[in-house]
């Protein structure tokens, strides 16, 4: 007698269909959209940011306020990381509100102050498929009607200080000539794989520094990993920096002259020894890009 065959039953499993969720970590800046950590929302949520400061200046005891965001740029379909470095990099010197989850984070506006690049990986061809890159911040503060006024009589005081914008600058460090950090790409110890934004000067700590150019200062004080540092408004969209000084002679909103002492050498900030990090900057403000600094120089 022939056996009968068992049927097979099938087991229906339910799943839940996945929701469509974003990432309660996505921040943005400017309409760009970005991955930040978890921790780094925590140090951020912890800043104490107040209104009381004066239009055109720091009040006494709180700075601007300063942050940087760590971000890992890959490429993929219809995204292109050097493309994405190059849109980043055109926004610094301008403010918008940071925004996590669609909502504003902060009441301020902050500036992009710098947009540093890090262990890029290439493929076989040379096309960059990752990267890290470090956005650095800086509180936005609306200038007064002093400082916008004080702006339109800047290139006559560079003139009458000796300024030549267009070249023939002095040597920032007179009687030090050698570089120990060219302009362009290093290894860096603090950033790994990145773009040098100047030329690195060894000297002994308290050799003096001095103006470049004839000018006006328009920064001299603390600047977060530049440390003590001076930033000179020469007109016509030049300018130059100097780097993690030990003290500062001249102050914010002196005229200076082409050749005067500004500053000594020192190790203040993200340094590893006694140098003056010498800078050229060009464009709109004092945010712009950085230039190769050769040109300028004797």
């Amino acid at each position: 007698m022939a056996k009968k065959k068992k049927k097979k039953t099938k087991v229906k499993v339910k799943t839940k269909k996945a929701k469509k969720t974003t990432s309660k970590n996505t921040a943005s800046w400017g309409g760009r959209a970005f991955r930040i950590t978890t921790q780094k929302i925590m140090a951020l949520e912890s800043m104490s940011i107040t209104d009381s400061y004066t239009a055109d200046g720091d009040s006494p005891g709180r700075d601007k306020t300063r942050f940087n965001i760590p971000v890992t740029l890959m490429s993929g379909i219809g995204y292109d990381v050097q493309t994405e470095i190059a849109a980043w990099r055109n926004l610094i010197g301008k403010s918008n509100y940071f925004y996590l989850k669609g909502k504003k984070f902060f009441t301020q506006k902050f500036v992009l102050v710098s947009v540093n690049t890090s262990d890029i990986k290439f493929t076989a061809k040379g096309t960059p498929v990752t990267a890290k890159v470090t956005l650095d911040f800086e509180e936005y503060r609306k200038p007064s009607k002093k400082a916008t006024s004080a702006k339109a009589t800047t290139t006559a005081s560079t003139k009458s200080s000796g300024g030549n914008t267009s070249s023939n600058f002095t040597w920032p460090v007179p009687g030090h000539k050698r570089i120990s950090s060219e302009y362009g790409w290093r290894n860096c110890p603090y950033h790994g794989r990145e773009k040098h934004s100047g030329i690195d000067v060894p000297a002994p700590s308290g050799t003096p520094i001095v103006a470049a150019q004839g000018g006006k200062i328009i920064m001299a004080g603390r600047n977060g990993s530049y440390g003590n540092c001076i930033i000179i408004n020469h007109g016509n969209g030049v300018y130059s920096l100097y780097g993690h000084c030990s003290s500062l002679i001249a102050g914010n909103g002196s005229n200076v002259k082409k050749g005067q002492k500004i500053a000594k050498v020192g190790s203040t900030g993200n340094s590893t020894g006694p140098h003056c990090h010498f800078e050229v900057r060009k464009g709109a403000n004092k945010h712009s890009n950085n230039v190769n600094p050769h040109p300028y120089l004797k």
